[in-house]
Parts: structure tokens; C-alpha cells; sequence
């Protein structure tokens, strides 16, 4: 069988470049070494940017793929000190 294009990994970004390079006319395979769903060290958190562009490329995401609570930002706190909050422009989802 021929491709014009072979992507290695069916996570978000995978997906997102699978899904736009068929949509742009390549014959696209997309491969996945391990079983999906699967942990990802980003515990699964969606940023507010990048749930705009999956809702863009494919469309709403289902409520059964969403916690039922929004992120609104994060907190970092560094080891010698230091506590900074950083705010979303909008929610994101986990």
C-alpha cells in the first residue's frame, strides 16, 4: 500500500497533523505504538489554545472525553522559592 505521508504517534499533535495533511489531499497512514487510550505525563489537561484548534479541525469535543470541571490556570512553584500564577484566557479541560 502507498503513502504519501506516515505519522508516528496518535496523540494530539499526531492526530492534528493527520487529520490536516488528509484534508490537504495525502494519503495519510497514522501509527500508534501503544493502546488508546493511554497516560500521558501531561495528565491529559487540554490547554484553552489547543481545545480551539481540535474544536477548528474536528468539532466540539464530546462531554464523555471531558472532566466536568474547567481549568482556569495553573500555579507554579519553584524549589528555591517562588509562587507564580498563571491564568488561561480561557478555560481548559483535563
Amino acid at each position: 500500500m502507498y503513502y504519501d505521508v506516515l505519522v508516528v504517534g496518535a496523540g494530539p499533535g499526531g492526530c492534528m497533523a493527520a487529520r490536516w495533511l488528509s484534508s490537504s489531499g495525502f494519503k495519510v497512514a497514522l501509527v500508534e505504538r501503544e493502546k488508546l487510550p493511554r497516560d500521558k505525563p501531561c495528565g491529559g489537561f487540554v490547554s484553552p489554545q489547543a481545545a480551539g484548534l481540535i474544536e477548528e479541525a474536528f468539532g466540539a469535543v464530546p462531554s464523555s472525553c471531558v472532566v466536568s470541571q474547567d481549568v482556569h490556570g495553573a500555579r507554579l512553584l519553584c524549589e528555591k522559592g517562588g509562587d507564580y500564577e498563571l491564568p488561561f484566557p480561557a478555560p481548559g479541560f483535563p
